[in-house]
């Protein structure tokens, strides 16, 4: 403790420092040899394993609802099973598909390359021979459906969760998006 007028106490020491109550204290048995760190699983076996009953629901605004089950060790030895999830939502929730957004995202979509195309002064997006308008185009971007990506245009996640929403995607269609590697290994 400092002394004269006006002092202030010292702060109390760091977790890591000598004399807190958290700080490791000397023993007088020798320590135990380290444990080997168990193995890592293989993206083969194991990494399947793990997202086994993982559920993943797209929503209209472009977010995700994932529900899972998460087992828990009681101390009996048992296991108990209780449900679980979270609810993704964008910063910015889209609004309902009309039918030529839906129209615009799935040319984008399914177009082996999209670019950004200026047209008479305007910006528009061109999907093969397909030229999206100026005003569709600045919808889409209003909204955060595409983005621009070393040259092309592609769809955000939010524009495919949307889609797939729109669409009552198969749980495999919503994989399909999510983790390809799954579905291009398992095809």
């Amino acid at each position: 403790m400092r002394s004269g007028p006006g002092a202030r106490p010292l702060p109390p020491p760091h977790p890591h420092q000598k004399g807190h109550p958290c700080s490791p204290r000397p023993t007088s048995t020798p320590e135990a040899p380290p444990r080997a760190p168990p193995p890592r699983p293989t993206p083969s076996s194991s990494s399947v394993e793990l997202r086994r009953g993982l559920t993943v629901t797209p929503t209209p605004a472009g977010g995700a609802s994932i529900t899972w089950t998460a087992r828990r060790l009681t101390s009996g030895g048992g296991v108990t099973e209780e449900p679980r999830s979270i609810t993704l939502t964008p910063h910015t929730p889209i609004p309902p598909l009309t039918d030529q957004t839906r129209a615009d995202l799935t040319a984008i979509d399914q177009a082996g390359a999209a670019f950004v195309v200026v047209q008479g002064g305007r910006t528009v997006i061109q999907t093969g021979l397909q030229r999206i308008g100026s005003a569709a185009t600045s919808r889409l971007y209003g909204h955060r459906l595409v983005l621009e990506e070393r040259g092309r245009v592609r769809l955000t996640l939010v524009a495919y969760l949307a889609l797939l929403a729109d669409r009552n995607a198969s749980p495999e269609a919503v994989a399909a998006v999510l983790r390809p590697e799954f579905t291009s290994a398992s095809a």
